[in-house]
């Protein structure tokens, strides 16, 4: 009965007309006039984004003086992934879109994007000319569905004035994991009620992302090898408890109770974080630095990769494909790295000062770029054998595991560890 319940909930969402905004001026998504005039590419919200896409558009259209379509830029306020299934469900996609890695394998499964792979060899493109991490979230079996513009690898943020104010050396990258957690219980502070002031890392609990990296790092199972069940293993319960105890200490951030605090808010001392949020930082941060993630009992790091998509209902597809790979060309992406949001995904671009120099000089640029003999931890929908079913896992993660683990008290007992598989076992069905 639970399960024809989800998926009610699940088709009313996306039969949902949803509106939002045209940052080019040009009107609402629905009711545009003459959409075979219109070229139309879908974004999030947000400043940064608008500004790459808009100078992807003007050089793609320097570079081809035939193309006199125009382009529409539309971007989605809210959860983006439920503004693309909405869209989805009624045929309503534009012709190229940004897309999330945890979205693949769910517009592959209905087959709403094109098989990227079957253009390479006209334009001139292989796997081989980008991080292989990178080509590996875009594809879906044999087929590829995005191509990621960037490599995203998790890393870790800090404030400079945070350590000084506490008296304690930076991070670096000789820092094992038990460093960073003995430093982040030293710059916390907590007052004589035992309330949170100043937590020491923000770990992102709410984001399988930081989750996945964690229990891998520790040795740690949530599902099973098959990708249909929830499956928390002994080590992954130890780390629990002691994540449990850690963010009552202070020296990780509880995101379910925060009340608050926030890293770009000086108020937390360390961030796991990605590339993306470099030029945010920057602008609420005087001093600040990074270091690669910090060694466990495995080295482990978190990587995922955001890129583009083509419908496979669009008007313009060909052109929606054409422009696509000329974001993936040298010239694409290196508009791309001037945005100081992206490491760009072609390898030859790794040591360029296109993005080295972004969003300010002098900084660990290199932590961005991947480590030789690090085992890579992939999105969390890489983990199911339904990727589809990736948002449902990540609130069931969220909010019948995580939330309610941090918050207890005392021993766990075996009949909650197992609630907690089944409400991971019903979410990946």
């Amino acid at each position: 009965m639970k399960r024809f319940k989800r998926i009610a909930v699940f088709l009313a969402a996306v039969v949902l007309v949803l509106s939002f905004a045209a940052c080019d001026g040009g009107g609402g998504l629905f009711g545009r006039p003459n959409r075979k005039n219109v070229f139309r590419v879908g974004i999030s919200e947000n400043t940064e984004e608008h500004a790459m896409m808009q100078s992807l558009i003007a050089g793609f259209k320097k570079a081809n003086t035939d193309v006199t379509i125009d382009f529409s830029v539309e971007s989605y306020s809210g959860n983006y992934s439920d503004k693309l299934v909405s869209q989805a469900s009624s045929g309503e996609l534009p012709d190229l879109f940004f897309t999330l890695d945890s979205l693949v394998g769910y517009f592959a499964s209905t087959k709403i994007t094109v098989d990227l792979g079957d253009y390479f060899t006209q334009y001139g493109f292989s796997d081989d000319l980008i991080y292989p991490e990178v080509a590996e979230v875009g594809k879906v079996g044999d087929e590829i569905h995005m191509l990621g513009r960037e490599y995203s690898q998790v890393v870790l943020y800090y404030n400079k004035a945070i350590f000084d104010d506490a008296g304690e050396s930076y991070p670096s990258e000789s820092w094992t994991w038990d460093d960073m957690i003995s430093a982040a219980g030293k710059i916390a502070k907590l007052d004589s009620d035992g309330t949170v002031l100043r937590a020491g890392l923000d770990m992102r609990l709410n984001w399988p992302v930081t989750m996945l990296q964690y229990f891998e790092g520790k040795g740690g199972t949530l599902f099973n090898e098959n990708g249909t069940a929830g499956q928390i293993n002994d080590k992954a319960r130890a780390a629990y408890t002691e994540l449990r105890d850690m963010t009552k200490s202070g020296a990780i951030l509880d995101t379910f109770g925060n009340t608050g605090l926030s890293f770009t808010g000086s108020n937390v001392g360390m961030y796991f974080g990605v590339r993306a949020d470099a030029p945010v930082i920057n602008k609420s941060l005087a001093s600040w630095d990074v270091v690669h993630v910090p060694d466990m009992e495995t080295n482990v790091v978190a990587l995922g990769a955001s890129g583009y998509s083509v419908s496979a209902l669009g008007q313009h597809k060909d052109l929606a494909v054409r422009f696509l790979f000329y974001i993936m060309s040298a010239e694409g992406q290196t508009i791309l790295a001037r945005s100081g949001n992206v490491v760009p995904a072609l390898k030859s671009l790794a040591d360029s000062n296109e993005w080295k120099d972004y969003p300010k000089a002098g900084i660990n640029q290199n932590a961005f770029l991947q480590e030789t003999g690090v085992k890579k931890v992939f999105p969390i929908s890489t983990y199911m054998s339904k990727p589809q079913n990736a948002g449902m896992l990540t609130d069931a993660l969220n909010k019948q595991v995580t939330s309610p683990i941090l918050s207890s008290s005392g021993a766990i007992s075996a009949s909650d560890w197992s609630s907690y598989e089944t409400a991971l076992t019903n979410a990946m069905k």
